[in-house]
């Protein structure tokens, strides 16, 4: 099959699984690069990757914004702050690194107990739900939710020992590795998944 020109085209076979995996495209019987350059055509991952680079106020115009999308956006808003505070923190563990490891550690707890829930309920509610109703595949966002909590294991780590006095230098850099990482999948999550959120007509659909 001919690759589209300037689409898939020049892309190495790890850059088109990154491409597919980012738009939530599962690619796991794909064995040749013909076959992911197909599945990337029939997904339309390239075109979903074109996005406008805000997409949010044409969201925001959608008749269907308010029944679910602008509470689903919402939930990650919160969790943007919650990441910013903490980022805007990191910088004091190098004077008083027990108060400010203290400090960050109520906000880490805080901020990863809500996304523990947010996640849970994505992982085993809304994704299958999406998945069968759309057959769109979101493993790569279950597969960031893993990621994150092997990091927090880390973060926490880190932390315990911050309050002890003993603040690790890959605490500061640590946190922040998280908090982008996590800022940079959310922003993809809503790429893929808001789009369909938008189907639902009412609250009622959204939250069964």
């Amino acid at each position: 099959m001919a690759e589209k020109k300037n689409d898939t085209q020049g892309l190495s076979i790890k850059e088109l699984k990154n491409l597919l995996r980012n738009n939530g495209v599962d690619y796991s019987l794909c064995l040749e690069r013909s076959e992911l350059v197909s599945k990337i055509n029939e997904s339309n991952a390239v075109t979903r990757l074109k996005q406008p680079q805000n997409p949010y106020t044409e969201w925001q115009k959608h008749p269907n914004y308010e029944t679910g999308a602008k509470i689903f956006i919402g939930f990650h808003n919160w969790f943007r702050e919650a990441a910013r505070n903490i980022v805007a923190t990191v910088p004091k563990l190098a004077t008083s690194p027990a108060d400010t490891s203290a400090n960050i550690a109520r906000q880490f707890s805080q901020l990863n107990g809500s996304l523990h829930h947010h996640h849970s309920i994505e992982d085993h509610h809304f994704f299958p739900k999406l998945e069968q109703k759309y057959g769109v595949s979101l493993k790569g966002l279950s597969d960031d939710h893993t990621r994150m909590t092997n990091l927090e294991r880390e973060i926490k780590t880190l932390l315990a020992e911050g309050q002890k006095g003993e603040a690790d230098i890959t605490l500061g850099p640590k946190l922040i590795e998280f908090c982008d990482f996590m800022t940079d999948h959310l922003r993809r999550e809503e790429l893929i998944v808001v789009p369909h959120i938008l189907k639902f007509k009412s609250e009622a659909e959204f939250f069964s």
